[in-house]
């Protein structure tokens, strides 16, 4: 069989384009390396959300009658005092409204915010998941 010769620039544009596509490769592991440590820091905030939630539902459940708290009044500030009505909590519903709920609607309130944040948990993994597998592609293909 005879030996085929290919033309020398054919060659060198053949370098190039794998050069151009190895960093276009570079970059977007890049970027991918990136959207991974935000949702990293999302997924973070989410899990002090859900701690908050566990934390909340459980001072529902011992709100039974006027007894000694510790009220946070901001920056890590709190005063003594004691409520008055133990049939009735304020919950916020978002955009800093304010609705009055029983304690029992309240825990399903918080409950239900529980399921949000387990969902939300369970799409941030899933994505990261995603950024990780196709990071290792990455990685392989430009270690070859």
């Amino acid at each position: 069989m005879p030996d085929i010769k290919v033309p020398k620039k054919m060659l060198e544009e053949e370098k190039k384009e794998d050069s151009n596509e190895m960093q276009n490769e570079v970059i977007l592991y890049q970027l991918l390396h990136r959207q991974l440590n935000q949702l990293s820091a999302e997924a973070e905030s989410v899990e002090r959300k859900a701690v908050e939630a566990a934390a909340t539902k459980q001072s529902l459940k011992e709100l039974k009658s006027p007894n000694d708290l510790l009220m946070p009044i901001g920056s890590g500030c709190y005063v003594h005092g004691k409520f008055s009505n133990a049939k009735q909590v304020l919950v916020d519903i978002g955009a800093g409204v304010l609705l009055p709920k029983n304690p029992a609607d309240a825990e399903a309130f918080i409950a239900d915010r529980e399921a949000q944040i387990t969902r939300l948990k369970a799409e941030l993994q899933g994505e990261a998941a995603k950024i990780v597998n196709e990071m290792n592609r990455i990685a392989t293909k430009v270690k070859r």
